[in-house]
């Protein structure tokens, strides 16, 4: 009887998937009705796949969170890069094309009370005027330069309007187109103020002074990030703060490329510190995937 039991236990999961044939289903039937070990065999099979499923399980909702948070973090991470492309293209078809001079590009045009109005033609999408103090405390020095873009190029934009250099009749007594391919500044109005050696307006030179500073605290970080791994506290903390001087230096490329010279600093600076947000957020995603892929190994 002993080895009966035996091979009727053999088969029974069989049974209770009901994958027997009716002579395997008859015999086995046939024994556990005087057997009750196999009685017993056959209810803990069957109350097996009865076990409910628990759903709410503390495993499966760290299973569940798990997920969320994984997906959460690649939508956050497709949306930063969506900003960081179209920062970028938004800069390159905006940025200022500067122009250089020529004789029908700005006109001076003096009225008969001392004002002066500034006419532009068709090429020209946009102005910039800055004005100066002259020696004696009284009068000004106005400086023009003009620009085109990829933008108004491609939408056509309409003329711009003519400008009035003095509603308030401040005296001018000189005004200079000024060239942004480091040419001298051409004299538009007035007196030449220059003399014999020209005057040329050079370009701003601080986007590339913060450029080395984001790489001499880069190289710092570095440093401190080896003495951390020595020691092995504080690497993580690091790790995010080595991110923002490198998120610098990309936003930089993003927007200048190789060459840092700018004739619009302000402009270019702030749009710099705008794509390095969601730089420094894709470069923080990116080692937080890292390290969790890294785990998993």
């Amino acid at each position: 009887m002993k080895i009966e039991c035996e091979v009727i236990q053999d088969i029974i999961p069989l049974y209770a998937e009901d994958i027997v044939s009716d002579e395997s289903r008859k015999l086995i039937e046939s024994h556990l009705k005087d057997c009750s070990d196999c009685q017993q065999e056959l209810a803990a099979m069957q109350n097996e796949d009865e076990i409910p499923l628990d759903i709410n399980s503390n495993g499966l909702k760290l299973v569940k969170e798990k997920l969320f948070k994984d997906k959460f973090k690649a939508v956050i991470f497709s949306i930063l890069l969506t900003l960081i492309i179209s920062i970028t293209g938004i800069n390159y078809l905006t940025k200022p094309s500067y122009l250089s001079y020529s004789k029908d590009s700005v006109t001076i045009v003096e009225r008969a009370n001392s004002e002066l109005t500034v006419n532009f033609n068709q090429q020209v999408a946009n102005y910039k005027v800055e004005k100066e103090l002259a020696e004696d405390g009284l009068s000004f020095i106005y400086y023009i330069s003009t620009w085109d873009s990829v933008w108004s190029q491609l939408t056509n934009n309409k003329p711009v309007e003519a400008l009035l250099l003095n509603p308030d009749n401040e005296n001018i007594i000189s005004i200079y187109y000024v060239s942004a391919n480091q040419t001298e500044n051409q004299l538009l109005y007035g007196k030449d103020l220059a003399g014999n050696g020209g005057m040329i307006t050079l370009p701003r030179l601080l986007l590339g002074g913060y450029v080395r500073l984001a790489l001499l605290l880069t190289a710092l970080f570095l440093v401190l990030l080896f003495i951390a791994n020595k020691l092995k506290k504080g690497q993580r903390l690091i790790r995010y703060l080595l991110l923002t001087p490198i998120s610098y230096i990309i936003a930089t490329f993003c927007i200048k490329g190789w060459n840092t010279f700018s004739y619009a600093a302000t402009r270019d600076f702030l749009t710099i510190l705008l794509i390095a947000i969601p730089i420094y957020g894709v470069l923080f995603l990116s080692l937080d995937f890292y390290q969790q892929w890294k785990k998993r190994r």
